[in-house]
């Protein structure tokens, strides 16, 4: 199954997709600052709760700038989604840093970082990889 649907978040949208058991948030901005921790908070939030397995991959391919408080929101909402048995992680990250913080702060030896959407997909979940296949 594949759904897609938009979320406000920071004054500018985030594109929100579900294959099979994964959501996946695409980050729409160029940069996401401190003014935009509450909204990716929540819209993060929102998609572990979509999630039937609280698998989340955050899509950030566009990104350019990630500063602390975005980067809080993350780490808040990596350990929500351990806490409900899944996992958070990044796709086209705007730089290795991110996956290291997201790494050390959730005390996980697992890599949250992936080339593109389809190799996070991937390593969450086959059926999810391979609905996105379908759709594309």
């Amino acid at each position: 199954m594949v759904f897609g649907f938009f979320r406000k978040g920071g004054g500018e949208e985030e594109a929100v997709s579900r294959y099979a058991d994964v959501v996946v948030v695409s980050l729409r901005k160029s940069a996401y600052y401190a003014d935009s921790r509450d909204a990716l908070l929540k819209t993060v939030g929102a998609a572990i709760e979509d999630s039937p397995t609280g698998r989340v991959v955050i899509e950030m391919s566009g990104v350019k700038q990630f500063t602390s408080g975005p980067l809080g929101a993350l780490v808040v909402s990596a350990r929500k989604a351990a806490e409900k048995g899944g996992r958070l992680v990044l796709a086209a990250s705007v730089s290795g840093f991110v996956g290291k913080v997201l790494s050390t702060a959730t005390e996980t030896a697992a890599n949250p970082s992936y080339p593109n959407v389809r190799a996070a997909l991937s390593a969450l979940s086959t059926e999810a990889a391979s609905a996105f296949d379908r759709a594309q």
